[in-house]
């Protein structure tokens, strides 16, 4: 999200908490990058690298995008990964399979992405697979 769009949703944020005497929260932009930089939890070292439009160009008026370079930065899944399971933080806290919960009226409760259709339906899935097929192994 660009600096200016974090000042803005910090500002309607703060906005819609004023009757309430509270504030967003980060002041702008450069408050929520402070934080991020400060951040010392965990080992997933930011990477980057440059990517350019490699198609065609038309012949006439090629927009400016099709001949620049933008950076993109990102750190490594796995490593967030196991830097997330290994936080005592989140200890009793993480579900590892996939959860289906009902209230008292039967009505589905939604918590997390384990509890949501598609986790659940990856797990019967891959049950219904081993079931017809029990001689396949994993390694």
């Amino acid at each position: 999200m660009s600096a200016s769009n974090i000042d803005m949703l910090m500002d309607l944020w703060g906005a819609t908490l004023l009757p309430h005497d509270g504030s967003p929260p980060f002041a702008n932009h450069s408050d929520l990058y402070q934080m991020i930089d400060s951040t010392t939890l965990g080992g997933a070292p930011w990477q980057n690298f440059a990517i350019t439009y490699q198609g065609e160009l038309p012949e006439v008026s090629a927009p400016d995008w099709m001949s620049s370079s933008y950076e993109v930065w990102f750190r490594d899944p796995h490593v967030l990964i196991k830097d997330v399971v290994a936080n005592p933080d989140y200890k009793g806290h993480v579900d590892y399979a996939p959860i289906q919960e009902f209230d008292a009226t039967g009505d589905r409760q939604y918590h997390n992405f384990m509890s949501g259709d598609w986790a659940w339906e990856q797990a019967v899935c891959i049950f219904v697979f081993l079931g017809l097929f029990p001689f396949i192994h994993f390694i």
